[in-house]
């Protein structure tokens, strides 16, 4: 793996701390959504296959927030906190298994 691949990961990481420090709230969750795509897609050596597995737990993420705009939320009730947690774990340790390999 490349540095600059290191430093994605990196900040991955750094983005699910601050949302894990956060309120949780629809803006934190938006600023989660559109920052883990953003990075995974402009990695330069890390294989597609585990790319589109990050994807698909990023989606998770997208369909609650999406979910809770068009219902006008104001913030996740539990159900959807239970999901995104769960999304943000399985990324967090993929991202970690991987810098690990390095």
């Amino acid at each position: 793996m490349n540095d600059y691949d290191k430093r994605q990961l990196t900040l991955i990481l750094k983005k699910i701390g601050f949302f894990r420090e956060s309120d949780h709230s629809l803006t934190e969750l938006s600023s989660l959504t559109n920052d883990i795509p953003a990075l995974i897609n402009v990695m330069e050596a890390i294989e597609e296959p585990w790319k589109e597995e990050c994807r698909s737990w990023w989606w998770d993420l997208e369909e609650i927030y999406a979910v809770a705009l068009d219902r006008d939320k104001s913030a996740l009730d539990e159900n959807d906190k239970q999901i995104v947690f769960k999304a943000v774990d399985e990324i967090e340790n993929m991202v970690k298994k991987k810098m690990m390999k390095s």
